[in-house]
């Protein structure tokens, strides 16, 4: 098997790889993750303020598939690379090299779009959060909208009410993850860095490191 393997020039290797086993595993977890934002939207959206509660569970899922997506790209490769007997991909030099995503774009976009789903239904969730202004004051903009055809004040002010509380129910969260980010850089950083060497020991168990 390792002589025909051998035999196959590195370009077509590398197309195999590519276009054949990546996209496969990757189109995986986008499917789970399609269905697991799916499901939990269609609850949050008949939750009210729990919708929130929903979107958090989401993006719970979401990190676990993520993790678990780079688990499964390192064991399928490095197993690959035992059972045909060439390096069809150099994990060392790969997950030495992560730190530096100029040149790993490629599998940054691939992992990433795992979470795409769930950006979605945190959009959809945070929306829920207009539910803090309450009712009155809300039907008083709905009367605004209602009223648009007739009344032209009516017309900008409730536009103008209403991209305004969407606006802040969406950037009020965005602003608050902001800021965990940056104060929490550091403590990313170090998971960053164990998550790597977790996929490093996994590649090492299955003989994809030398």
């Amino acid at each position: 098997m390792s002589g025909s393997w051998a035999e196959i020039s590195d370009e077509r290797r590398g197309l195999f790889l590519f276009l054949g086993v990546l996209p496969i595993l990757n189109g995986l977890f986008d499917t789970l993750s399609y269905a697991a934002t799916l499901a939990l939207t269609q609850r949050g959206l008949r939750a009210g303020w729990g919708a929130v509660l929903y979107g958090l569970a989401d993006f719970a899922v979401a990190a676990l598939l993520f993790l678990a997506l780079g688990a499964t790209l390192v064991v399928v490769i490095a197993g690959m690379n035992v059972l045909s007997g060439v390096v069809l991909l150099d994990l060392v030099q790969v997950i030495g090299g992560l730190t530096d995503w100029r040149q790993y774009w490629w599998l940054y976009a691939m992992v990433f779009s795992t979470l795409l789903p769930t950006c979605v239904h945190f959009l959809i969730a945070a929306l829920s959060l207009s539910a803090i202004v309450s009712q009155d004051k809300r039907l008083v903009i709905w009367g605004w909208i209602g009223r648009r055809e007739a009344d032209n004040l009516a017309a900008i002010g409730g536009a103008l009410a209403l991209g305004l509380l969407w606006f802040l129910a969406v950037a009020l969260p965005v602003a608050a993850i902001g800021l965990l980010i940056w104060f929490g850089f550091g403590w990313l950083e170090w998971a960053a860095e164990g998550y790597l060497h977790w996929l490093a020991r996994i590649a090492l168990a299955v003989g994809g490191l030398d």
